[in-house]
């Protein structure tokens, strides 16, 4: 009996001295004069990591934040956790609201909530996301919030994450602990020095602390395309693993063990295949029965069994995860003897620059999962994705020996060709034949495969932005139900005073593409993300143009370049006749990447001239 009662005695002098005293951080200084742009201020916080030797880890969260402001009210008065209910769990500690003056707030048991994301709803088959929700009591400006929390993870597959120690809030003062055995080994480090920065690396009763402490970080203010915050907030990443071809092998030896190829997958494959000569026309033919015949539901691969479903199963109920749906797609390619379709693990894509990802081993970063086929990214599951429908990432290809690869998705365009016929008078009729690929085709079919005439129409009129014409014929869009042909759409406008005249002068303005790039701001304090590239080709043939009528604007042709990244954004304009038609060429090409600060205010000059409605303008003097 003495001996329990002195171990109790002995855990909760443990206890008391590993404790916070969180009312030694109200500090009436922090406030919004000294932090006007923070709705709330991070004083204390401490992450520590503890990984054990099996790969199993907990977190372990503490911390004390002050609310500036009711901006900070709306966003923290509500905390939400989430965890994976397979192999996660959360335990609470202290929760408590510290009002100003020092006095404690306890949060009532029906404040506490614990509920499906919901990303879960949506596909319970396959995500298992719960969040537990702290509602706070008495949250307004100046009083404070505390939390005190552990995550515990039993996966035991990969440890791999990253910690910011940056934030849209200052810290005063964060730490970041990564504590594992001797035995283990565990990288950690920081990604982008940032003058805040400390660490320090000691050993202790056979475990290794690497330790990382910011004080007094200069905030990170949201911006509309922004790029990926491992750029911005300070990241300190850890992994267990430091190759990704072993990596890749641990998720592609489970994932091709539940590849067995059935009869009736067998057969089905050869009935659709019967007749093609060569690979690639089986491979369509087999991405449009599975395109269109199956569903993808909403899944997180990493989180789930690397194994796949029975193909059989997933053959038979018609729909499944990307895991699921690759791996029948890949089977029945295997099936009809096409032997190099390979799963592909897609890294996620925001943070694909700076080889971030090659050099640091991360399998936290894993998106999602791919066929791969002579340079085609393969998603089977929608009926709006055309074939090798893509994006920029790094691929990790599940090859005999994983390999890992930069891919470019070079199928993003929109080609436009508008016949402008005189009528007579002052009017024209403007034929618009225009062909969508890339992003342009899957959001084309995603709006108007499956509309009615009716509908299309309207959907139609309301993405028109030239308000001076009238649909004088209808839209036709060819291929929509062809995924191995670019869709094409195909209009007529009618357009009087298409033309206008004054005096010894005459100018017309151009229908052109949009470049959907918002760079209404005239400085960044961060740098600037093109998520996608864009690519525009555009010809107008004008009729009915005299050729003694001179050109005065554009005075000449343009030909434009500004580097991003390793690549570089184009654009060019040419005007040229034969005979009375006048024939104007516009090509703009804006690679995907990251414009740096410095470099801004270039690039947002280029972007706001091809956007200026005077630089769509032709200006001609009559002779």
């Amino acid at each position: 009996m003495k001996k329990i009662i002195f171990s109790t005695i002995l855990l909760l002098a443990l206890t008391l001295a590993t404790a916070t005293d969180f009312l030694n951080y109200i500090d009436e200084n922090i406030n919004e004069e000294n932090y006007p742009n923070a709705s709330a201020v991070n004083i204390f916080t401490e992450v520590t990591l503890e990984i054990n030797k099996d790969l199993s880890y907990s977190s372990h969260v503490k911390y004390i934040k002050k609310i500036m402001n009711y901006k900070g009210k709306k966003r923290y008065s509500d905390i939400k956790l989430t965890y994976n209910k397979d192999f996660e769990t959360i335990e609470l500690g202290d929760c408590y609201t510290l009002t100003a003056d020092g006095r404690r707030v306890d949060i009532p048991e029906e404040a506490f909530h614990d509920s499906e994301y919901f990303m879960t709803v949506l596909s319970p088959d396959y995500i298992r996301i719960w969040e537990k929700a702290i509602n706070y009591s008495e949250i307004i400006p100046g009083n404070y919030i505390v939390l005190e929390y552990t995550k515990n993870n039993n996966d035991k597959r990969f440890v791999s994450g990253i910690e910011y120690m940056k934030d849209e809030n200052p810290y005063l003062e964060k730490t970041f602990i990564v504590k594992y055995p001797e035995s283990l080994n565990i990288f950690a480090d920081v990604l982008e020095k940032c003058s805040e920065l400390s660490m320090k690396e000691k050993r202790e009763n056979g475990f290794i602390y690497k330790i990382f402490t910011v004080k007094n970080t200069q905030a990170v203010q949201p911006e509309y395309n922004a790029p990926n915050k491992i750029y911005t907030n300070c990241p300190i990443v850890y992994s267990n693993e430091n190759d990704w071809t072993k990596a890749g092998n641990k998720i592609f030896a489970e994932f091709k063990s539940g590849m067995e190829v059935s009869e009736a997958v067998s057969e089905k494959a050869l009935e659709l295949t019967k007749n093609l000569k060569t690979d690639e026309e089986k491979i369509r033919a087999l991405y449009k029965f599975t395109a269109e015949e199956f569903t993808t539901k909403y899944s997180d691969f990493m989180s789930m069994s690397f194994k796949p479903l029975p193909v059989d199963e997933t053959f038979d109920r018609r729909y499944g995860s990307d895991r699921d749906l690759v791996a029948l797609f890949i089977a029945m390619a295997q099936a009809v003897g096409i032997k190099d379709c390979y799963p592909a693990l897609v890294l996620e894509p925001a943070a694909r620059f700076e080889d971030f990802q090659e050099e640091y081993v991360l399998p936290a970063q894993i998106n999602s999962i791919a066929a791969f086929w002579n340079n085609n990214i393969i998603s089977p599951g929608s009926s709006s994705k055309p074939f090798g429908y893509g994006f920029d990432c790094n691929l990790l290809i599940g090859k005999k020996k994983p390999e890992l690869i930069k891919y470019s998705y070079d199928k993003n365009f929109t080609r436009k060709k508008v016949a402008c016929n005189f009528v007579g008078g002052n009017e024209y009729n403007l034929d618009y034949e225009i062909e969508f690929s890339g992003n342009g085709d899957f959001r084309t079919r995603t709006d108007f495969r499956n509309e009615t005439a009716e509908k299309t129409k309207i959907k139609f009129d309301n993405k028109q932005t030239d308000k001076s014409s009238v649909l004088s014929a209808e839209p036709k869009f060819e291929n929509l139900n062809d995924l191995n042909k670019n869709v094409i759409l195909t209009y007529s406008q009618k357009n009087i005073g298409f033309i206008n005249e004054q005096k010894n002068y005459a100018y017309l303005s151009l229908p052109l593409e949009k470049i959907h790039l918002n760079v209404g701001a005239e400085k960044r304090s961060l740098p600037f993300y093109i998520s996608s590239p864009i690519s525009v080709e555009e010809e107008f043939v004008i009729e009915n143009i005299p050729e003694k009528q001179k050109i005065i604007q554009p005075e000449k042709d343009l030909n434009e370049q500004f580097k991003i990244g390793d690549k570089k954004l184009k654009c060019s304009i040419k005007i040229s006749r034969k005979g009375d038609n006048l024939v104007f060429r516009r090509k703009v090409f804006i690679p995907s990447g990251i414009v740096p600060v410095d470099k801004y205010a270039e690039f947002r000059r280029i972007i706001n001239s091809l956007n200026n409605p005077a630089n769509k303008v032709i200006f001609m003097k009559k002779s």
